[in-house]
């Protein structure tokens, strides 16, 4: 059962089991962490492809190539907040078809979307890539942070 004592309405603290019983992690994840101890300042990007999953190999090439480190084809650790926050804004600008808003509205600055045909197209209004973020909390329970939106513009 997670312990939610001084944490915003957005995040709950769980166990490894309690994250993989809820499927956040599977198992081979739960035992990378066990094997690499997650310091305080290291948030672990939790990715579920909606409609995407074609592409799937190209944004997480994009992220490690922004110093991600790829525990699975969906989890990827940082070494800190501020590359997390980095690689976002390095994907909005080399992978812009992977984010969503929820407006509809065309993608600010003029990125173009669809490169061969240099057409600038709408973003799409529904997530593409759903995501969770697990940051340490203590020796053996970690902060949930389920509706964070890596991919939303």
């Amino acid at each position: 059962m997670s312990d939610n004592s001084d944490l915003s309405n957005a995040e709950s603290i769980y166990s490894l089991v309690e994250l993989q019983k809820m499927g956040v992690i599977d198992s081979a994840v739960a035992s990378w962490i066990m094997e690499h101890p997650i310091p305080e300042d290291d948030p672990i990007l939790v990715m579920s492809y909606y409609n995407l999953v074609p592409r799937a190999h190209e944004i997480a090439d994009a992220l490690v190539a922004q110093r991600a480190e790829k525990i699975s084809a969906t989890v990827f650790k940082f070494q800190t907040d501020t590359l997390l926050y980095a690689a976002q804004q390095s994907l909005k600008a080399s992978h812009a078809f992977a984010f969503y808003c929820p407006l509809g509205s065309h993608i600010p600055g003029g990125h173009l979307l669809n490169q061969p045909l240099q057409q600038l197209v709408a973003l799409p209004q529904a997530r593409t890539i759903g995501t969770k973020l697990i940051k340490f909390y203590s020796e053996s329970k970690f902060t949930l942070v389920e509706n964070y939106e890596f991919f939303k513009w």
